[in-house]
């Protein structure tokens, strides 16, 4: 079951030089929440056995702009389609941004927390 905290780094193929971007998620009955320094994400999964796929609305809301992402603006929001394979206590994440498909995210989270912390 992927309900839960999870934590972890992710980075972008643009993102070369700049260090991985770390994440908090909590997954919740096919809802995604989350966010770390400078953004917040909001959005939806559904899973089947150890996979799940979803979407990720990411919102800028402060510090630095340049992130994994490329440069953001003050409460700008960019759309990310995730997929995700649950191993043990990891889920190794990929997804693509969806107004630039060439950028693609790949990363690592692991369960801090699972559905008792509900």
């Amino acid at each position: 079951m992927i309900d839960g905290l999870w934590v972890g780094k992710w980075a972008t193929n643009i993102s070369n030089g700049i260090r991985p971007g770390t994440v908090v998620l909590v997954f919740r009955q096919g809802k995604i929440f989350g966010g770390n320094d400078r953004v917040y994400y909001i959005g939806n999964f559904a899973s089947e056995s150890d996979r799940f796929h979803g979407n990720l609305q990411v919102s800028y809301y402060a510090a630095e702009p340049l992130g994994i992402f490329g440069l953001l603006a003050s409460d700008q929001a960019e759309a990310i389609s995730i997929t995700g394979h649950l191993s043990g206590d990891e889920i190794k994440l990929e997804g693509i941004l969806k107004s630039i498909r060439k950028v693609k995210v790949h990363g690592l989270l692991e369960r801090k927390a699972g559905c008792e912390i509900f």
